[in-house]
Order: C-alpha cells, then sequence, then structure tokens
C-alpha cells in the first residue's frame, strides 16, 4: 500500500533533479495522479502556530522559495521508514 492509496494529494520532495529507488517503484509512483514530484528542492522551514500548517521547500538550483500549505508531512528515506514511535 502507498500513502497515495490513502491521501487525496501527496508531494514527494527531492533533492536532487532525478529519481533514486527502485525503477518499478519510481514508474509506479509517477503514474499517480494524485502524487507530484518536485525535483531539485529541498524542505527550507516548517510553519504553523498551534498546528502544523505546512512547509517552505527552496528550489536547489537558484533558493527560490515556495509555499505549500499541507495537512501533514511524513519524512522518509527509503523503502521503510523508522516511524514506529510515531
Amino acid at each position: 500500500m502507498m500513502l497515495a492509496d490513502v491521501c487525496s494529494k501527496v508531494y514527494i520532495i527531492q533533492n536532487l533533479d532525478f529519481m533514486t529507488g527502485e525503477e518499478k517503484l519510481v514508474s509506479a509512483i509517477a503514474k499517480r495522479e494524485n502524487v507530484e514530484i518536485i525535483m531539485g528542492t529541498v524542505v527550507d522551514s516548517i510553519y504553523g502556530e498551534e498546528e502544523f500548517g505546512g512547509i517552505i521547500t527552496k528550489r536547489v538550483s537558484d533558493g527560490e522559495k515556495f509555499r505549500l500549505d499541507l495537512d501533514g508531512m511524513f519524512v522518509a528515506i527509503g523503502q521503510v521508514p523508522e516511524n514506529d514511535k510515531f
């Protein structure tokens, strides 16, 4: 099961200008209509007063920043995230 199976919209923020990982999984993700992959970008900051509100991303090539209003955020590197404590 993918996060995109239970969320209306999923953003993947990738610091490189290409996707890493198994080609079959990258292809399956790219086909999903509710997944947007943002390449060459990093998370610059998280915002929200009392609750999480979203993130500010920064494009690696020129430092331009973008605001993404979000309901939640998952940090994952690799195929098996270490999120048991959550």
